[in-house]
């Protein structure tokens, strides 16, 4: 998981074209905490939804013999349950301004494209595809913030920039 991080800070943060000012990284850093419990709250009622919609799914797919689509729909799930529980472990450290509330906070975003993967794969098609190259869109602006602030919490190496 180190390599995955390395290659992560040296793509958004030593050669990245753009730095955030030091400023915008420290209000950034400092309300984190607040954002990753909006996530946790609207990936809550997410999560609500999905299962409840999955429940009654599951009963008329296996009827129909499709629970091929049941299997991977699950699995999806549970991968937004981890994301969720993650982020919820991460917010009181984000608070703190600790590190591992930032690496908490990384491994729930690769969750959460695990979780993206399964769903695609659960429901092949155009809509799905779109989906999923929108989420990476956005995954990709999220760790490019969230790799521009690492060197805001305590723990942290100060990253070399690019100058």
């Amino acid at each position: 998981m180190d390599s995955l991080e390395k290659t992560f800070n040296d793509m958004f943060v030593k050669n990245a074209p753009f730095q955030i000012p030091e400023k915008g990284r420290k209000w950034i850093a400092d309300y984190a905490w607040i954002f990753a419990l909006i996530g946790l709250i609207v990936g809550g009622f997410w999560f609500l939804g999905v299962l409840s919609v999955l429940g009654i799914f599951s009963i008329v797919a296996t009827a129909a013999g499709v629970g091929g689509y049941v299997l991977f729909s699950w699995l999806s799930l549970i991968i937004l349950g981890a994301y969720l529980v993650v982020l919820g472990i991460s917010v009181p450290k984000l608070k703190a301004k600790q590190l591992s509330g930032w690496k908490l906070t990384y491994y729930s975003m690769l969750f959460f494209f695990v979780y993206d993967i399964l769903n695609f794969v659960a429901y092949l098609g155009a809509g799905a595809l779109m989906g999923l190259l929108w989420n990476l869109l956005w995954l990709v602006a999220a760790l490019y913030v969230l790799f521009q602030v690492r060197s805001q919490f305590k723990g942290a190496d100060k990253p070399a920039t690019k100058k």
